[in-house]
């Protein structure tokens, strides 16, 4: 699936609302000024900036083309997100995969538990999705647990609680 998003203003605040993928929830991020929105797109690698520009000027949902992780470092991981070190591990099981996560502190004893976690339906799946939001899919699907930064949206659009600090 290609992502969808849509662009829009709504009292002087820019919306951009990204469905990065057809299982994972939309997620929206607000930029107060509009012209940090602009900047962040114009800097996408792997959108033209005509393309960019056309999405900002449509009004409506249309295809987010270019790579996924682009969209998801600008709609996820915007400069005031505060980030956590998380540790991730998948458990492989009958029902399909479960990615489960916890707090990467130094001294905290890494725990996990299937029950915990979120059910994917094969392990494509989970890859897809961790690609989506921008994360190391091939490092998180290994047999040990990997420990990476995340944000806040990124985790709650891969179905978890964001920790507090």
């Amino acid at each position: 699936m290609t992502a969808i998003g849509h662009i829009y203003e709504e009292s002087g605040v820019m919306h951009l609302t990204a469905k990065l993928a057809d299982f994972l929830p939309p997620y929206t991020r607000r930029f107060s000024r509009p012209a940090q929105m602009y900047e962040e797109l114009m800097s996408m690698r792997s959108v033209p900036r005509n393309r960019a520009l056309e999405c900002c000027s449509a009004g409506k949902l249309v295809p987010l083309e270019g790579d996924p992780k682009d969209w998801a470092k600008i709609v996820l991981c915007g400069p005031d997100e505060p980030q956590f070190t998380m540790r991730f591990t998948v458990f492989h099981e009958p029902l399909g995969p479960v990615l489960d996560c916890c707090s990467a502190r130094s001294y905290m004893a890494a725990t996990f538990a299937s029950k915990h976690g979120v059910r994917y339906e094969s392990i494509e799946q989970l890859i897809e999705g961790l690609n989506c939001v921008g994360l190391p899919s091939k490092e998180i699907c290994s047999l040990t647990s990997t420990a990476c930064y995340v944000t806040g949206p990124q985790l709650r659009v891969l179905g978890f609680v964001v920790p507090s600090n």
